[in-house]
């Protein structure tokens, strides 16, 4: 209905690369989108007691991946051009 569905589980082999990587990022942000289709399926079966415990989720998911990308993402300037890279 709202253009949200979501493989219950999907890794691909981008998706298995080492941790801190924008996979992480990607699968957290995925977790947190399966928890907000879940909280809009438990508002409109009436269920708000389940509905804030999956937006809860949500955002702990979405916190997750704010968590990867601060702590894996090194910005430096070369030259006057920035640019990011990952830790090793």
């Amino acid at each position: 209905m709202f253009g949200l569905g979501v493989p219950a589980h999907t890794q691909s082999a981008h998706t298995q690369s080492s941790p801190g990587t924008d996979s992480d990022i990607t699968l957290a942000l995925e977790k947190a989108k399966l928890h907000l289709t879940q909280a809009l399926k438990d508002m409109q079966m009436g269920n708000s007691q389940a509905a804030k415990m999956q937006i809860n989720m949500t955002r702990q998911a979405i916190i997750a991946a704010e968590q990867i990308a601060n702590s894996t993402m090194i910005c430096t300037n070369v030259t006057n051009q920035g640019y990011c890279a990952t830790t090793p």
